[in-house]
């Protein structure tokens, strides 16, 4: 493994409890929080770009302001002293995960998109 670098993320992902993605930008549809939601790890992120599309606020994760420190810190604390029902979170998550973003599910909505684009 090179510093700075994980050649197994999964691994990474499955040895830890919550996984924080405080992004300030430039950030699309991070396969991380992907990763992550099929692992059943409570998920923290920045509402930027299309992470609301991964994450339902409060019900399959937690999403907060991009620089909004304070409501990181709160959110974190919840999860902390367990102030919120996690078991329900990461229960939502990976449902929502297996639902919608497995890649098999992937892989036929590229093609249902090729064959609508190909009708054309």
């Amino acid at each position: 493994m090179k510093e700075g670098n994980e050649d197994n993320i999964v691994d990474f992902i499955a040895a830890v409890d919550c996984i924080i993605l405080p992004s300030i930008e430039d950030e699309d549809f991070p396969n991380v929080i992907l990763e992550s939601m099929g692992l059943g790890k409570v998920i923290v992120a920045s509402n930027l770009a299309g992470i609301p599309e991964q994450i339902i606020d409060k019900k399959t994760g937690f999403l907060f302001r991009p620089g909004d420190s304070r409501n990181l810190a709160n959110i974190m604390i919840d999860i902390i002293f367990e102030n919120i029902d996690i078991y329900s979170i990461t229960s939502a998550s990976r449902k929502r995960f297996e639902n919608n973003f497995t890649a098999k599910l992937s892989v036929k909505k590229y093609i249902d998109l090729y064959n609508r684009i190909t009708e054309i």
